[in-house]
């Protein structure tokens, strides 16, 4: 089972926190409550019912007022006018694309420009402040509901007290209403992420490599439509990442999810995907889409391939572009 997913327009802006009012006290304003001139005394012997007269408390207001857009406490212009202050922190601009049906689809761009941020959206787990999410003909947060969507993070997450078919089998135990009759059975996706032999281990007992194919297994439980993956790769030695990138091309070839894969990786990103979306520097808006045109299956040495040198160039320079 795989949809399509319609990104639609999608902005973010995460509200900036006020000023902590302790932290105005302590920076020499009046309590509250406190009379003009007067400021709240500090060190030893003193109570809150000493104060201090001060030359003028009302020369120093500005830690009082709300952070700027750097979320820096505001000042005062020029002629002693507030300066303006935004509402919030903007993650991500008017982005639209569309991944049709079991496509690979990876995200790039500089770190900070809200590719979690999406993926958490396109997931249902956050709501976008404008735009929107459809995962077939259904909301993201529908989706979700309905656990057409699987997960795979940089951390596994594994529970260490259960056997790794146990942890396989928890989506299923947790979720009994939304088992669906063409769900591979827990024991046959431990063979298609090669760990049949470890059915009975712990998470403890296994490498980081094994840990994070257990944690693809127990996203495939319950037969999702969508798979989000958030930098899966990115705890792992070298050696370890270039192996999981051809278990992953395995899995997903045999699997053919619809996969929206978040990565700081151009090699994993060219190798892996039929697309690439490269996003800007904050606030993230889309820069491009760039179709990977390597033939599948890919196996290993493709990434020597003349193909490949092209795709990661035009990638490369797009992603460096924004960083710098």
């Amino acid at each position: 089972m795989y949809a399509s997913v319609s990104i639609a327009n999608v902005s973010k802006t995460f509200p900036v926190p006020p000023v902590a009012a302790p932290a105005a006290r302590a920076a020499g304003a009046p309590a509250a409550g406190s009379a003009p001139g007067t400021a709240v005394a500090a060190g030893p012997g003193r109570t809150p019912g000493n104060r201090l007269p001060v030359d003028d408390v009302r020369s120093q207001p500005d830690t009082l007022l709300a952070p700027d857009s750097a979320g820096i406490p505001g000042t005062r212009g020029p002629g002693g006018r507030k300066r303006s202050v935004q509402s919030g922190l903007e993650a991500l601009r008017g982005i639209t694309v569309d991944i049709r049906p079991g496509e690979f689809l990876s995200v790039l761009g500089p770190s900070g420009c809200g590719k979690t941020t999406l993926l958490r959206i396109v997931g249902g787990l956050a709501e976008p402040t404008s735009g929107s999410v459809r995962i077939g003909d259904r909301s993201a947060a529908e989706a979700q509901r309905r656990k057409l969507i699987g997960c795979v993070f940089q951390e596994p997450a594994l529970l260490p007290w259960r056997t790794v078919l146990d942890n396989v089998r928890l989506p299923l135990a947790v979720n009994r209403r939304v088992q669906r009759a063409g769900a591979t059975p827990p024991a046959e996706l431990l063979q298609l992420v090669r760990l049949a032999e470890f059915a009975g281990y712990y998470p403890g007992q296994l490498s980081r490599g094994m840990q994070q194919r257990v944690g693809l297994a127990r996203a495939l439980a319950l037969d999702p439509a969508l798979l989000l993956m958030d930098e899966p790769f990115a705890s792992l030695d070298e050696i370890t990442r270039e192996q999981m990138r051809f278990e992953l091309l395995r899995i997903w070839e045999a699997a053919r999810k619809t996969v929206l894969f978040v990565t700081h990786s151009i090699v994993d990103a060219v190798l892996l995907s039929d697309r690439v979306a490269v996003l800007s520097a904050r606030p993230g808006r889309l820069r491009a889409v760039v179709p990977i045109g390597l033939e599948r299956p890919r196996v290993a040495g493709v990434e020597h391939s003349a193909e490949f040198t092209s795709a990661y160039r035009r990638v490369h320079d797009l992603v460096m572009a924004e960083a710098c």
